[in-house]
């Protein structure tokens, strides 16, 4: 099979301080016959990224809603992502529904950090940090990003 391209879904437009620019790492959730959630992480006027989402019917292929503010924010300073959320995968584990994300730290006058963070996707659609420490942490094997 080839690969058929569709055109653009979204294109971002600033809709909250949180999400001025960007639509990267897009996620698709499947939420029932031809809508898909898909979240993606945007970024503020400090390059810092959170996360928004749109909902898309694949076979009218165009946005159907926009949501207008982040379901989920980087964190505050000293945080395993004070400088943003990078959105990974999403999988199901003991009748839960979970999404990995690259937790940045930027610190001053040092290399920057990536440290895996996990989000619990509730019934509701709304994500959750699990904990307020990495899941999967820096080590000795792995010292500045997973």
């Amino acid at each position: 099979m080839k690969w058929k391209k569709m055109g653009n879904l979204y294109a971002p437009e600033p809709l909250h301080p949180k999400l001025v620019s960007h639509a990267a790492n897009p996620l698709p959730i499947h939420l029932e016959g031809d809508l898909f959630r898909v979240f993606y992480s945007g970024r503020d006027d400090k390059k810092r990224s959170s996360v928004g989402y749109v909902d898309v019917d694949i076979a009218k292929g165009k946005t159907v809603y926009v949501h207008q503010e982040p379901v989920f924010e980087h964190g505050a300073d000293g945080s395993f992502y004070s400088h943003g959320v990078s959105i990974g995968n999403c999988y199901e584990a003991d009748g839960n529904r979970y999404i990995l994300f690259m937790g940045w730290q930027c610190p001053p006058g040092e290399h920057w950090r990536g440290e895996v963070g996990r989000l619990i996707l509730t019934s509701e659609g709304s994500l959750e940090l699990e904990g307020d420490r990495p899941f999967m942490p820096l080590d000795k094997t792995d010292p500045i990003s997973l």
